[in-house]
């Protein structure tokens, strides 16, 4: 039977995934919070780019004892759901690869604007950045806060050296943003 070498690779990130997650639970003993996701409109997304943007934003929440939950479907209750978009006008958030609606008092959406994040330049690590927008975005709307962090994943805009960054070891929360967004997933 020949292999693709793909089936390898998601094992192998599946695995970083789930030794992150321990070594968060262990390491920091931490009571693991877990909070529902649910992606719409990956359209043509290629698949290996939507399971590394996965696998990335839930390793970079395992990291805080933070456990998404990956829905097919919005019918659960407390699901934040994640729009892709495309074609967003120029005009609209200049320079913005998403944005989130943190007060809304039902469950809150994210938005990630797919076609300026596949601008980047980052076509060799698509799913990294792609991961590190839906982990930005959701961490505004656990936090139900549209504050940013001078570093990190919820830095107002990244520069060159945290895309590249992002392939080697995912961006990570500050303390301060690590601590709301636990106590935000409760609500959750």
């Amino acid at each position: 039977m020949k292999s693709s070498g793909w089936g390898l690779a998601w094992g192998a990130a599946g695995l970083l995934a789930i030794a992150t997650t321990a070594r968060a639970e262990a390491g920091q003993r931490m009571e693991v919070k877990r909070v529902s996701v649910r992606v719409e409109n990956y359209g043509t997304t290629p698949l290996q780019v939507r399971v590394l943007a996965q696998l990335m934003a839930s390793r970079i929440f395992a990291s805080i004892g933070v456990k998404i939950e990956w829905r097919p479907r919005a019918d659960a209750r407390n699901v934040i759901e994640v729009r892709l978009r495309r074609d967003t006008p120029e005009e609209f958030l200049p320079g913005a690869l998403g944005y989130a609606n943190p007060f809304e008092i039902s469950a809150p959406r994210v938005y990630v604007l797919y076609d300026r994040v596949l601008a980047t330049n980052a076509r060799s690590r698509l799913g990294y950045v792609l991961g590190h927008v839906i982990a930005h975005e959701l961490a505004h709307a656990i936090e139900r806060s549209d504050g940013h962090a001078r570093e990190g994943v919820l830095k107002a805009r990244w520069a060159p050296r945290d895309l590249a960054q992002m392939e080697i070891e995912p961006l990570g929360f500050t303390d301060s943003d690590a601590a709301l967004i636990r106590a935000g997933v409760s609500a959750y």
